[in-house]
């Protein structure tokens, strides 16, 4: 979603649900940018910020951040998505 080839990546996330006929409060954003956040937000996409990429820390509020990949397993096998 990051060349000026792809859709906006609010786009992308309501392409995707329609490709797959699924819920978009079932779909599960991981990324790295505080873009990646404002479009699961307005989308109304569970968001999860990993710290290892370039643009969330540990230290951001609102979405839950995980700081490895090990990390995001961790997070789905605790259980936290829908």
């Amino acid at each position: 979603m990051e060349n000026s080839d792809s859709l906006p990546k609010k786009d992308a996330l309501f392409s995707i649900v329609k490709q797959l006929n699924i819920d978009i409060g079932t779909l599960i954003y991981v990324g790295d940018q505080p873009a990646d956040w404002l479009a699961a937000q307005e989308t109304g996409t569970n968001f999860l910020g990993v710290s290892y990429g370039w643009g969330i820390s540990k230290e951001d509020k609102g979405f839950p951040v995980v700081d490895s990949p090990k990390g995001i397993a961790q997070y789905f096998l605790k259980g936290n998505c829908k």
